[in-house]
């Protein structure tokens, strides 16, 4: 069995999560009873990437972080509607780490509210 993940933000915590994933991707079945795999990620800065089959871990996981670098993927491509790549996967499992306001602990935006 299965559970799809979609990926919310690939900084340093998304990436480390998609790399003890790729590591072991039998050790959750082993402990847990289930398997993990990655079919979408978006990024405000990397862009995104969806394949309902499951993202390549060692193409992912190797990505560098260059402005639009989803786009060198299968799949993968720069847009404004990163929201809907989530929407519209098949995840079981949505994970959320992007960049946090370090005073208040609420995510960013893009909006300069100033």
């Amino acid at each position: 069995m299965y559970y799809n993940i979609a990926l919310i933000g690939f900084g340093g915590v998304n990436r480390a999560l998609a790399n003890i994933i790729g590591t072991d991707p039998e050790k959750f079945y082993r402990e847990m009873g289930f398997n993990l795999r990655i079919v979408a990620v978006s990024d405000m800065f990397l862009g995104s990437v969806y394949s309902p089959e499951g993202i390549d871990l060692d193409l992912l996981t190797t990505l560098p972080a260059a402005q639009g670098a989803c786009a060198t993927l299968p799949n993968g491509k720069v847009t404004a509607d990163n929201e809907d790549i989530i929407k519209n996967s098949n995840a079981d499992i949505v994970v959320e780490a992007t960049i946090t306001d370090s005073m208040t602990g609420q995510p960013e935006t893009c909006i300069d509210n100033k």
